[in-house]
């Protein structure tokens, strides 16, 4: 995805950036003067790991809190089936249960990107996955980063975050690139 970004969508003439890809679980990129970073051990942009949540005995990783598990939260605690798009569909309903765990979605969300700006302070935050192509997304995510932001005690940097251009799909124009050019 980060490699498709990077040579015809969001990501291109850009030299350092990251691609966040948001579906069943969290993955990732890193691409640091062009290239991706891979790491040691070929682990580097696994930010699903990152823990974003310690409340109590209840600690989360980002992957855990995907629309995706949410809705199965939903489920859970209601007996009512929902998707990612009805779960976002029911909080702005006003339905309780969808309100708070569309909630926790976003605070995820901004914690993580947080996180990844923090880390690398890269040029560009690229979000993917099928979530990337709900417009609301990424600025009910800059909502929640602002508020944290008022909050810090220490310098600030807010990320530029912008969806893929090619949505759920740029996995393939990643794959096409390295078909092409490798």
């Amino acid at each position: 995805a980060a490699l498709g970004e990077l040579w015809k969508g969001a990501a291109a003439g850009r030299r350092n950036m990251v691609s966040v890809v948001c579906g069943t679980g969290i993955g990732g990129s890193i691409v640091l003067d062009g290239r991706v970073y891979r790491g040691k051990s070929n682990n580097a942009g696994e930010f699903g790991n990152y823990l974003v949540n310690r409340e109590g005995e209840q600690r989360r990783t980002w992957s855990s809190c995907t629309m995706v598990n949410q809705a199965k939260r939903y489920e859970a605690l209601t007996g009512r089936s929902a998707d990612g798009r009805e779960l976002f569909r029911l909080a702005e309903a006003g339905d309780s249960d969808a309100v708070r765990l569309v909630e926790e979605y976003y605070e995820a969300m901004a914690v993580g990107l947080f996180q990844i700006q923090f880390t690398l302070d890269t040029e560009l935050i690229v979000l993917g996955g099928g979530i990337s192509e709900a417009p609301f997304v990424i600025p009910e995510i800059y909502k929640r980063m602002e508020r944290m932001a008022e909050d810090a005690e220490f310098g600030f940097l807010m990320p530029e975050i912008v969806p893929c251009r090619f949505g759920n799909k740029a996995n393939l124009y990643g794959a096409l690139y390295c078909h092409l050019y490798r």
